[in-house]
């Protein structure tokens, strides 16, 4: 007895026919990837990857970090002043707060200035880079959290300071068991010294 037409058991296709129908969609891909220029930036933005959708960015911070084709620029010279305006408030910060700081270190004024490693070139030149190091990381970063301004430096300087400085001074404070008056100072210092250079290598942009 012959079967009706829709019983017939269904006719699976050769092997390779499923394997062409699968990488169709590949090929094409790759034939669109072979048009495109050779920069990897833009052909990654280019192409949709499987399972993204593009769409608009809704603020300009995020059309910042979407944009291939933005970078950080340092303006080399912000940074210079900004280490230099931080060194400055440092020389006047510790000279506010020198006894303080030298009974909290255990010291005294005449070991300062005999001690065997005193080095007022070396100490000074040690402080100015470390400041400038300092306004390089928090103008690269200002520029990557959005956009370029005085606020958004300040705010990333003061991020910076309470994720790293004040924990780690803290830290080394407890297990050395040094005064909180001592870190107290030098924490202070820093924080005001980073929010300083915040502001001005996030108002300086680069022309």
């Amino acid at each position: 007895m012959r079967l009706p037409y829709y019983s017939y058991p269904p006719i699976a296709k050769p092997a390779e026919d499923r394997l062409e129908f699968r990488l169709a969609p590949l090929r094409a891909e790759g034939r669109a990837r072979r048009r495109l220029p050779q920069n990897p930036l833009i052909r990654s933005a280019a192409i949709p990857r499987p399972g993204r959708v593009w769409r608009k960015p809704e603020t300009e911070s995020e059309e910042i970090m979407t944009d291939p084709q933005s970078r950080v620029r340092q303006n080399y010279l912000a940074i210079v002043v900004a280490a230099i305006a931080c060194f400055l408030f440092e020389a006047g910060w510790y000279s506010l707060f020198l006894q303080s700081w030298i009974d909290g270190i255990g010291r005294t004024r005449e070991w300062l200035m005999s001690a065997a490693g005193y080095n007022p070139a070396l100490q000074y030149s040690t402080a100015l880079i470390s400041a400038a190091v300092i306004a390089s990381a928090i103008s690269c970063l200002t520029q990557l959290t959005g956009p370029q301004t005085a606020l958004r430096g300040i705010k990333v300087a003061a991020l910076l300071w309470f994720g790293f400085v004040l924990t780690t001074w803290s830290t080394e404070y407890v297990f050395e068991v040094r005064p909180w008056s001592l870190l107290g100072i030098n924490c202070g210092f820093w924080l005001l010294g980073m929010i300083l250079m915040g502001a001005i290598v996030g108002g300086w942009k680069k022309k």
